[in-house]
């Protein structure tokens, strides 16, 4: 269906409210926000794309609000300068200039003015034939109207009168004078509409439907008396330009510019003339590709394997031709089936044309593909490794759609039940619980956030007390996250959400282990390396004050029944202690001579009696501390650097893509360095093998998965040699 017959359909409740209005013009509405708070029927086009967004080079426009819209305007010659270079944007608006804007935003619609007439207005016999003639044409047309006989042509324009115009315009603009927004997407969003006319009220609260008028201050008022500036003029415009079939000189693209990976994408293509009229029946030719830099060769003509459709670049019979309203609508492309960005190119010639990079003009769109929504990733904000909260302490969820991969997916309005149930567990026999449940929707961001907080049900007992939180979180069952026999969120392997909040004595219950930097290069002279345990109670708070054991895995070689020395690799020693500070850290440094490569785990317990337990996996001795608490252990490379020849593939343990180094072997750690003139390629899951440039590798490197990726190599003599990497997905 053409672009203006789908947007035609959009005008039905408009036309009986502008009959209402012009019977009830001189009665006043009451003052209401009600409905949704979003508008329902936006222009799905826009006026300003391509050329449209040219800089017209006005100097006081640089950070302006409006900079868009009047460089919009100025390519459609709706409205210039009010002398060289300068657009006055913060200047009022009369009625007579108004009349002007209207009359050559109507030739831009496809509005068809009727000649000039006399519309037998008395006040406007002193103005030049080119504003007389403006202000004949929108009168006669319906846009604007006198009273009396008089059109007051120095009268200012007010935000109230502009909503009229701009209604009156699409309307004339539309023809068929139909608004399809249902009874139940009329909002009236606008606190201030209580004084103004039934004409204007509906006019206001119509265009904000449409996307067109929008509200002042923090959103609920409309400020109906305030003046329009000449900038605002300009936003007001353009938005309503986009409910006609205005589009800029030459060809244009627009339509859908991110979807889901393997989804069909809608696209619509517009040629107009130099005077900004349709053409009909022109060819158009699509050229797709996922590789921008590689689909041209030197000459800038096609290299066809680069390329998606239009792999001839010929404009052909089969093309896509323009409908009479000088558009085609193209809903044949579907995004590539791996995350990434599809840059399409319209072009338009006659039969026989090819396209060529240095000269040929076409319009361009850059269409993002990401994967789809999968699961809801659930996160809180409680103190790193916080098991329990404080009476008093608030505890934010952070609900967040997430792909496969576990990124962030934007979605707005998805609905969550979130059903939560608290609970004194002081009293297990008798306990007093209180259950809630709402609607929540995610922001533009695919985002819910929700807090809870608990109080001590007894400050005046001794023992502790004890108070718990579920939440159950479901979708609708039609939903695709939802499982479709309960409707509960797949989250992603999470059983459940919980939170405790007690009173209890602080205790150590976390011991965490971490170093600065997880690889060296091996050194016969010694290499130091740092790792620091960090040890935290139920609520996340340093434990101070407390010895941390740390061992390693590697063998101290003059000590062969000694499998866990203490880091320094000192003959018989046993695991070395360091107490951990005030902020519950304890940091223990160490140098390690080697001449070969190792791969090694380094450990740490707490409570550890001395000279007793040097591994881990030995049952220490309890203390008065309590239950020994172990670290789960970090691994440290020692690597050998890759020397010239070709590496076979080994698995990637290390990706330090911020000194372009990285670590493989799954045994003997090896180092490989690379550089911007290397060649690089990856091997997808399906065995395809594609030549990337570094961005591209190193942005693959980044996805880190459970399964690691493998790099083979061939590395040359010196440092000028171009050496060739081969990244192995999983």
């Amino acid at each position: 269906m053409p672009l203006i017959a789908r947007q035609r359909s959009r005008l039905a409740v408009l036309a009986v409210l502008a009959l209402v209005g012009s019977l009830l013009a001189v009665s006043a509405v009451p003052a209401v926000a009600a409905g949704d708070e979003k508008p329902s029927q936006e222009a799905g086009a826009s006026a300003c794309v391509g050329a449209a967004m040219q800089d017209a080079g006005f100097t006081d426009m640089a950070g302006n609000f409006a900079v868009d819209a009047v460089n919009c305007l100025a390519h459609y010659m709706i409205a210039q300068g009010t002398s060289e270079g300068v657009f006055s944007p913060n200047a009022s608006i009369t009625r007579a200039q108004m009349a002007v804007f209207m009359a050559r935003a109507a030739g831009v619609a496809g509005v068809e003015l009727d000649d000039p007439e006399d519309q037998g207005l008395e006040d406007i016999g002193n103005w030049v034939d080119a504003i007389q003639d403006a202000i004949n044409q929108v009168v006669a047309a319906g846009i604007m109207s006198g009273m009396d006989d008089m059109f007051n042509p120095t009268g200012d324009v007010s935000r109230q009168d502009m909503a009229v115009i701009l209604r009156e315009f699409i309307d004339v603009a539309q023809g068929d004078k139909y608004y399809d927004v249902k009874a139940d997407d009329q909002d009236e969003p606008f606190t201030d509409l209580g004084s103004v006319p039934f004409a204007a009220y509906n006019a206001i609260n119509q265009l904000y439907e449409l996307g067109v008028a929008a509200g002042t201050g923090d959103g609920t008022t409309f400020t109906p008396g305030a003046l329009v500036s000449r900038a605002q003029m300009a936003v007001f415009v353009t938005k309503a330009l986009g409910h006609t079939n205005a589009r800029p000189a030459g060809i244009s693209i627009q339509g859908d510019t991110e979807g889901n990976t393997g989804d069909a994408i809608e696209l619509t293509v517009s040629i107009r003339n130099a005077d900004h009229q349709p053409v009909p029946d022109a060819l158009v030719d699509i050229i797709t590709t996922t590789k921008p830099g590689e689909a041209f060769d030197d000459d800038g003509m096609c290299v066809s394997k680069k390329l998606g459709m239009g792999e001839d670049c010929t404009i052909s019979d089969g093309d896509y031709a323009m409908d009479p309203d000088g558009n085609a609508d193209i809903a044949d492309l579907t995004l590539p089936e791996n995350p990434g960005t599809l840059t399409v190119w319209a072009w338009t010639g006659e039969l026989g044309d090819k396209f060529d990079a240095d000269m040929t003009d076409r319009a361009t769109t850059m269409i993002d593909a990401s994967l789809p929504a999968e699961m809801t990733q659930v996160t809180d904000d409680m103190k790193e490794n916080a098991t329990t909260l404080m009476f008093g302490d608030t505890v934010t969820y952070t609900l967040q759609l997430v792909d496969k991969n576990g990124d962030p997916v934007a979605m707005e309005g998805i609905e969550y039940t979130i059903r939560s149930v608290e609970a004194d567990a002081s009293t297990p026999m008798r306990p007093d619980t209180r259950t809630t449940e709402g609607v929540h929707k995610t922001d533009a961001s695919g985002r819910i956030e929700v807090s809870y907080s608990a109080d001590d049900p007894d400050t005046a007992d001794t023992s502790s007390d004890t108070m718990t939180l579920t939440l159950t979180i479901t979708l609708p069952m039609d939903y695709p996250l939802s499982n479709k026999t309960t409707g509960e969120v797949n989250l992603g392997g999470k059983t459940g959400v919980t939170a405790t909040w007690s009173d209890a004595d602080s205790m150590p219950t976390t011991l965490t282990l971490g170093q600065a930097v997880n690889y060296h290069q091996v050194n016969d002279d010694g290499v130091r390396n740092t790792v620091t345990a960090t040890l935290v109670d139920q609520y996340g708070d340093p434990v101070r004050s407390k010895k941390i054991a740390f061992w390693s895995s590697a063998e101290d070689k003059d000590m062969e029944d000694k499998t866990s020395p203490g880091l320094g690799g000192t003959m018989g020693a046993p695991a070395d202690h360091r107490t951990t500070s005030r902020s519950g850290v304890a940091t223990k440094s160490y140098t390690r001579a080697e001449t070969s490569a190792l791969i090694e785990t380094i450990s740490a317990d707490y409570p550890m009696v001395m000279g007793e337990c040097y591994d881990r996996d030995m049952n220490c001795s309890e203390t008065d501390d309590g239950t020994p608490i172990p670290a789960e252990g970090v691994k440290h490379y020692w690597a050998v650097v890759q020397g010239k020849g070709e590496l076979t593939t080994e698995q990637l343990q290390v990706a330090d893509t911020a000194n372009n180094t990285l670590v493989v072997g799954k045994n003997n750690p090896i180092l490989l360095t690379y550089k911007a003139g290397d060649q690089f390629t990856i091997i997808d899951t399906n065995g395809d093998s594609d030549l990337v440039d570094l961005e591209e590798f190193e942005m693959a490197l980044d996805d880190t998965k459970a399964d690691p990726d493998s790099i083979s190599a061939t590395i040359g003599d010196d440092e000028d040699d171009i050496n060739a990497f081969t990244l192995h997905q999983k």
